[in-house]
């Protein structure tokens, strides 16, 4: 158990496994050839030589010449560590410029979807990341939309339910809404319906932790925009036009 404790601290600075095992029986005999290093790791000679070349390389092996043979001395665990931490402290230095070439997470992700395919692609996008949690937003009506899309969106709603996403917003007080919350209604309990003259939508702008979806079923076309403060902006819009709507109660009706 202990000397797993002090491989996995080695592998935690770059070695492999192997390469490991054979610093570790190497440092025990200070200096030796490759037989007795092969034999303390339980490695094979020809692979033992590679390992010993690559822990050469990185500074941690010096081949000591010799007539006969070939004799190995590892380096000692105090200048191991201090080679480590100036490995960290190279890294930090080159931190910020590591930094700028990465993307920004502040950066606006757009990804485009088109046909069948694509829309079941923009309906699950990223639902792992969904769990538990509610989808906000302005929900379209079903009517005429295609069969296979409106098979995705079947779908879809079935499989949301493994994931426990709930559905809040406004969406259109039409008969093929009213048919999908009453089939779901467990799901769609935060759902409102306003009435066809303020809201006749056939289009979905959905509002989720990271991203806003919006979906064009008629089109068979969906857009991802991914970036939180987009996503937060528009939430903004959504909580506004809600507590406007909530005023009307002669023009909506909760589910």
């Amino acid at each position: 158990m202990f000397m797993n404790e002090i491989i996995n601290s080695l592998k935690n600075i770059g070695l492999n496994e192997k390469e490991a095992r054979v610093y570790l029986a190497l440092l025990k005999f200070d200096e030796t050839d490759v037989s007795d290093i092969a034999l303390e790791a339980g490695i094979k000679r020809p692979t033992t030589y590679i390992i010993l070349d690559e822990l050469r390389k990185k500074g941690l092996v010096l081949k000591i010449p010799n007539a006969k043979k070939a004799i190995y001395k590892a380096k000692a665990p105090d200048e191991l560590y201090e080679q480590s931490k100036n490995s960290i402290y190279q890294f930090e230095k080159y931190l910020p410029k590591l930094r700028a070439i990465a993307p920004s997470k502040q950066a606006i992700k757009t990804y485009y979807f088109e046909g069948v395919d694509g829309i079941k692609d923009a309906m699950y996008y990223r639902i792992n990341d969904l769990d538990n949690s509610t989808i906000e937003g302005f929900w379209a009506k079903n009517d005429n939309i295609p069969k296979a899309v409106a098979d995705i969106f079947e779908k879809w709603n079935i499989d949301r339910q493994k994931y426990k996403l709930l559905i809040s917003g406004l969406t259109p007080d039409h008969p093929s809404t009213r048919e999908y919350v009453e089939k779901y209604k467990d799901f769609y309990s935060n759902l409102r319906f306003a009435m066809p003259s303020e809201y006749n939508s056939d289009i979905s702008i959905e509002i989720t932790k990271e991203f806003v979806r919006i979906i064009d079923g008629h089109e068979m076309k969906g857009i991802i925009i991914e970036n939180d403060r987009v996503a937060d902006t528009v939430r903004q819009i959504f909580k506004l036009v809600m507590k406007q709507y909530e005023g009307k109660k002669e023009t909506e009706e909760k589910f």
